[in-house]
């Protein structure tokens, strides 16, 4: 796998992290709004997980506020202060986002889970992202948090795991702007045919307006080979992501070749030169203006 795991069972998210012994989970507009693999992203532990209620929760009053990358350090200095001092209090985070992965929802088919910023264990060089589940009254806003990217600033406010480094139940406080990069198919592949621009660009977010050429399954993942919409012989260029679950799987074979759509994810030259964790967008994300297409 390419990513830590994040598995549904039982009606819950089991978020798998980093490190033999860690608990945590592991691996990046405005309010109103209706992110390729990082070097943390590997080990597992199935001891972490996350569990998710399809009904709205109210949160009662906001017991701290704080970053991400502060909520990760308390829990790396010690996990048991940790749980004891913020296991089940409500939390007001604020973190950039490091991760934004589409996954399996046992209630309704597939789901964002999105990892902020964390800190590193000195000890073990161990990296911690917080992973956050956002609660059912907020589930489809920004697209479902679809169009979220990689660096974009976020405010939460959740209930705290008591043993594991993730918030649930989470209310989008708000969102800074969207730094995803657009791009037309055509502009992409030549920044990328260059070593300063595949360097310039590497795991940066990017949003493309495409038309679908091929749609494979193939060793877990699910590859899209894109063009411009209206280039007879353009350059094309493959979006890939990691389809581990059938959910995932059967929603992004749905797309036909013609279908014209909004991607977003992190570019990745290592991949077929394209596209890395991709999410299908209904329209731009918001505050975010993509070329015409050619």
């Amino acid at each position: 796998m390419r990513y830590g795991q994040i598995l549904i069972l039982s009606g819950c998210l089991i978020v798998v992290g980093c490190g033999k012994d860690d608990k945590a989970a592991q691996t990046n507009p405005g309010v109103n709004g209706t992110g390729s693999p990082t070097p943390q992203d590997k080990g597992a532990d199935p001891k972490n997980k996350t569990v998710s209620s399809p009904e709205p929760v109210k949160l009662g009053q906001v017991a701290f506020k704080l970053t991400s990358k502060e909520l990760a350090e308390a829990f790396i200095k010690s996990e048991t202060a940790y749980g004891s001092k913020y296991g089940g209090k409500v939390v007001e985070m604020t973190g950039l986002i490091q991760t934004v992965h589409l996954d399996k929802d046992f209630k309704s088919g597939t789901r964002i889970v999105i990892g902020l910023e964390g800190a590193t264990n000195p000890k073990t060089s161990t990296t911690f992202q917080v992973y956050i589940h956002v609660g059912a009254a907020d589930k489809d806003k920004f697209q479902g948090q679809k169009e979220f990217a990689k660096g974009q600033e976020l405010t939460v406010r959740g209930i705290a795991r008591k043993d594991a480094l993730a918030v649930q139940q989470c209310e989008i406080v708000s969102a800074g702007p969207n730094p995803a990069i657009p791009f037309t198919v055509a502009g992409l592949s030549a920044a990328l045919a260059t070593g300063d621009g595949a360097s310039k660009y590497q795991d940066k977010p990017v949003v493309i307006y495409a038309k679908v050429l091929k749609v494979v399954h193939k060793e877990s993942q699910v590859m899209f080979t894109i063009k411009d919409p209206n280039a007879a012989n353009g350059p094309e260029i493959v979006a890939s992501i990691p389809a581990i679950h059938d959910t995932v799987v059967k929603e992004l074979m749905q797309t036909k070749a013609g279908t014209v759509l909004y991607l977003i994810g992190n570019v990745d030259k290592r991949i077929s030169g394209g596209i890395w964790h991709f999410r299908i967008l209904n329209s731009p994300p918001t505050g975010v203006t993509v070329p015409p297409a050619n």
